[in-house]
Formats: C-alpha cells, structure tokens, sequence
C-alpha cells in the first residue's frame, strides 16, 4: 500500500521484500537496538521507526540508484526526525 501498487502486481515482490530487510536493518543498526531490544522496551515496534521503515522501502523501490535524473539522491530529512529520538547512543 504505501508504494501504491496494484493488488495484482506480484513482478516485484521478492524485490520488495528484500528492500524491507534491508531497511528494516538499517533503522535498527541506526537506532542501535535490535527488534527484540525494542519490543521489550516498548511493547512493540514504535510507530515512528515503522514509518521510518516504510520512508526508506519507498526510497529504495523509487530510485534504485543514488542518482536519478541527473540528481544525486540525498538522505530524506523526515527519516531522521523518525529515528532521532530512538537512537541509543550508549552503544
């Protein structure tokens, strides 16, 4: 849903499924909590780290490269503002 694909288009599912690995380890090696880490300190996965999740699967899926139309791809703002408050850096 939140790359806005059709129910029916399965071509890029296990593409998909491989960025939502990879972003889901990225917010947790950024926060540096593992999911259990956070599960147990919150009860469940905050939603700002989900959301935080889903912002990098959607930057992941819609440019696949750093650079796109002759511009290089800088990190999204909004991501840190997900994760600010959740990074421990006592690691």
């Amino acid at each position: 849903q939140h790359l806005n694909l059709e129910a029916e288009y399965k071509d890029d599912d296990a593409l998909i499924q491989s960025y939502i690995n990879a972003a889901e380890m990225l917010v947790h090696a950024d926060v540096g909590e593992s999911e259990a880490e956070l599960v147990a300190k919150y009860g469940a996965i905050p939603a700002p780290l989900q959301v935080a999740t889903l912002l990098v699967v959607g930057t992941f899926y819609t440019a696949r490269e750093t650079v796109a139309f002759g511009a290089i791809m800088q990190k999204v703002p909004t991501y840190d503002i997900l994760v600010s408050k959740y990074r421990n850096y006592s690691r």
